[in-house]
């Protein structure tokens, strides 16, 4: 809720020196901030009936509020691009941008309710409700705030893709993470794959896939668009969401009893090596390897897991004898 309230404040803080730099009239900018109202409320009117309000209660409204926030978040990132549009096309642009804005934004409060209902008891929705909506609310000051802190020195078109970026990720990894758990299921479902294979295979995903994304960033050699190094970046966080149909569901399988003990060791040996990550990183990005050479020694380095893992990876059961 913080995250589509913040987004949806932007246009207000862009309207004057949008304005100004596309040469829009009053009536545009008034049409404009109608659309996404038109577009929220046409959404609004299919989530009750069809297709996404059924979809949300059907299957629960975490994956509908996923993609709801990779579309939203894609839409604002997007929209930088109406700078570089023919004239006569910025205006319908921005307008069909700001429609899809409140299409996948319509689906927000449906999803919260459809979740609400499932998960909380009716004695707490009172107060869950209004912690929500109360995240709406700082969502937006939020927006008001920081939008123009980074749209003053970088301009509005870097703002839009800085802000998008963040829900492009944080989507990419959810929608990510659900195929992966879908795809690992079928496998063993439909096509018979034993849990050690579906496994295997899954991780490698995980490992090989954001090794992959980073090239493009590799190979531009410090000077990569900022559009291209989110595309890039949003590639790695979706495809390294397998690991959670991967990794982490292997340890369930092989150490049902120490499952937890597993994690936590496990889980705490990759945060002393993000520790150190961090530091080396500011050392790296500001050194003669620069970003360039950062990203490479960071695909190496998930090559080296993906590598690991499969030569490692048995199956077999694991009983840690841990109290």
């Amino acid at each position: 809720m913080a995250l589509a309230s913040a987004h949806r404040v932007t246009f207000s803080v862009l309207a004057v020196p949008l304005q100004q730099e596309l040469g829009l009239s009053l009536p545009q900018m008034g049409i404009l901030q109608s659309a996404v109202l038109a577009g929220y409320i046409l959404g609004q009117a299919s989530t009750s009936f069809i297709p996404l309000g059924i979809v949300a209660d059907r299957i629960g409204g975490t994956p509908v509020m996923h993609v709801s926030i990779f579309l939203w978040s894609c839409v604002t990132g997007l929209t930088s691009f109406v700078r570089g549009a023919p004239q006569s096309l910025q205006f319908p642009a921005l307008l069909i941008a700001r429609v899809t804005l409140g299409l996948g934004q319509s689906c927000i409060m449906p999803a919260t309710s459809a979740m609400a209902a499932k998960w909380v008891p009716h004695q707490y929705r009172a107060r869950a409700m209004s912690f929500v909506y109360a995240a709406f609310s700082l969502g937006m000051v939020a927006g008001l705030v920081c939008f123009p802190a980074v749209a003053a020195p970088f301009g509005w078109p870097t703002a839009l893709v800085v802000f998008a970026a963040g829900g492009i990720a944080w989507g990419a990894s959810a929608v990510g993470g659900m195929v992966a758990g879908w795809l690992a299921d079928h496998l063993q479902e439909s096509h018979q794959w034993k849990p050690a294979r579906v496994r295997a295979f899954i991780q490698t995903v995980a490992t090989i896939g954001p090794a992959v994304s980073l090239i493009p960033l590799i190979l531009a050699k410090n000077s990569c668009g900022l559009h291209l190094a989110v595309a890039c970046l949003t590639a790695f966080m979706g495809l390294q969401a397998f690991a959670y149909s991967g990794f982490h569901a292997y340890v369930q399988e092989v150490a049902p009893s120490d499952a937890g003990k597993l994690l936590g060791l496990s889980n705490s040996a990759s945060t002393l090596v993000g520790m150190a990550g961090n530091v080396v990183t500011g050392g790296m990005a500001a050194s003669s390897w620069g970003y360039s050479g950062l990203f490479a020694v960071t695909a190496v380095l998930y090559t080296g897991s993906c590598l690991t893992w499969n030569a490692c990876m048995k199956g077999q059961p694991l009983n840690l004898n841990l109290v």
